[in-house]
């Protein structure tokens, strides 16, 4: 059914922004911090960052899985996985909030590293 498709594919669609945003993230922004932090030689405490950056990606993997399963051809797989779509949504948000809050915790590093100074 053509239903199940379209909600499968913006459930993807949505699973691959949601993991790509964060792992940009801390592949790209949470390095340059620590190069910054190195500079003024201090060492900032990085592992809530990348806790919390590996929700986002979790999540992500999550509703790409349940995304996927709804392009089955078993009628009984694709309805058991849409109500799971419901649930990935919500978590969706969740994860969307998360990266928000790794976007704000951007300038929040960089206060801390000034206040210190």
């Amino acid at each position: 059914m053509i239903k199940y498709k379209i909600v499968g594919f913006f459930n993807i669609l949505f699973g691959l922004i949601l993991f790509f945003v964060p792992l940009t993230y801390l592949l790209l922004v949470i390095p340059k911090i620590n190069e910054l932090y190195a500079d003024f030689g201090t060492k900032p405490n990085l592992l809530p960052i990348y806790a919390t950056g590996s929700v986002p990606l979790f999540i992500g993997l999550l509703t790409i899985f349940i995304g996927s399963k709804l392009f089955s051809s078993q009628a009984k797989i694709r309805e058991k996985y849409f109500l799971y779509v419901l649930i990935s949504l919500i978590l969706w948000i969740i994860g969307g909030l998360i990266v928000g809050f790794l976007t704000l915790s951007i300038p929040f590093t960089l206060y801390n590293l000034t206040s210190q100074f």
